[in-house]
């Protein structure tokens, strides 16, 4: 049975968001390319968001081993993981 909108198409000029359903399983959080980008400099590894739902930030250095981690979310899904080195 055809839902009563399956053939209609959107007007000219609608523009979709290409991150609305971006169908990333908890595994494969953070996909790297769809959720944030992963750079590598001087200080180590830096990641930036891409999809406008994740979140990215840096933890404080640990006071023992003084290791910071990226730490990254998505709401949207409930996802979230902490990266270190």
């Amino acid at each position: 049975m055809k839902k009563s909108n399956e053939n209609e198409t959107a007007p000219a000029g609608t523009v979709f968001n290409a991150f609305e359903e971006c169908r990333v399983s908890e595994e494969q959080f953070p996909h790297i390319g769809k959720c944030c980008r992963r750079k590598v400099g001087p200080g180590g590894a830096d990641y930036e968001k891409i999809c406008p739902h994740c979140t990215v930030w840096i933890s404080p250095p640990d006071p023992a081993t003084l290791e910071i981690a990226a730490i990254i979310e998505c709401p949207k899904y409930g996802f979230g993981k902490r990266i270190t080195g």
